[in-house]
């Protein structure tokens, strides 16, 4: 018979934090929107902060549906199932809301965490907080009993990969065009101003060191007729309506 609790005591938590895998299910309001239910995994992401609060980290992935609902209505419930020893599900219903890494809270919602955040860091998207408003159990006679292998490394892996540590976030647009701008001479920046220049945009004769756009075989052939019959000389532009 299932049973309502107070809150989540030492006992419960303790248990709570040594499964392997829990389930998180959100909802839109609009009568057609979509369930959202995702599976979650990796031992020591998941903590139960009091009685009446709990955080797991939103590690970035393939979607992002419990973060969006959790900021239209913030209604979320997370489900943990026993699949070894005494039959047992623990439901925690709740209010939730993001903590995104740009928020002055980040750094406090991260600490229960400990090095399981630590080395994550660099690609966690959240940590979901909730405000827990009711705690439950039923029997979970129906559960299956699972032995856990082990825990997937994949996603960590990804993220930890040299070449995902060597990325750095880019700079803003401005910063980053200035130094190609000014590295570019007056005669070059003139694209799309036909074939006049050292680099009109259309053609690959540059002699100021930027990339070079390469034609197509059609505006290829188009010059080359041009050339043989004398109607265009490299400082000469196309007039409208002229071109492949």
């Amino acid at each position: 018979m299932g049973k309502v609790y107070d809150g989540v005591d030492a006992g419960m938590a303790a248990w709570i934090e040594r499964q392997p895998v829990f389930f998180v299910a959100t909802a839109p309001l609009a009568g057609d929107g979509l369930v959202n239910l995702s599976p979650k995994g990796t031992i020591g992401t998941f903590r139960v902060v009091d009685e009446h609060t709990f955080a797991y980290l939103d590690i970035t992935g393939s979607g992002v549906e419990t973060v969006a609902h959790l900021r239209e209505n913030g209604r979320v419930c997370v489900m943990f199932c026993a699949f070894d020893g005494r039959p047992n599900i623990i439901r925690l219903h709740g209010t939730g809301r993001a903590v995104l890494p740009g928020d002055p809270a980040f750094d406090a919602a991260l600490a229960p965490f400990g090095e399981a955040a630590a080395s994550r860091r660099p690609y966690l998207r959240s940590v979901v907080v909730v405000d827990v408003t009711r705690v439950s159990d039923s029997c979970g006679y129906a559960v299956p009993r699972m032995e856990l292998v082990e825990e997937r490394e994949t996603l960590d892996a990804v993220w930890q990969s040299p070449r995902r540590r060597a990325e750095r976030p880019l700079p803003p647009r401005a910063e980053r065009d200035e130094p190609r701008r000014a590295a570019r001479p007056p005669a070059c920046r003139g694209v799309g101003s036909g074939l006049s220049g050292a680099c009109g945009g259309h053609h690959q004769l540059c002699a100021a060191g930027v990339p070079k756009i390469v034609p197509s075989r059609a505006s290829v052939a188009w010059i080359e007729r041009r050339l043989r019959c004398g109607a265009l000389s490299v400082s000469s532009r196309p007039a409208a309506g002229e071109g492949p």
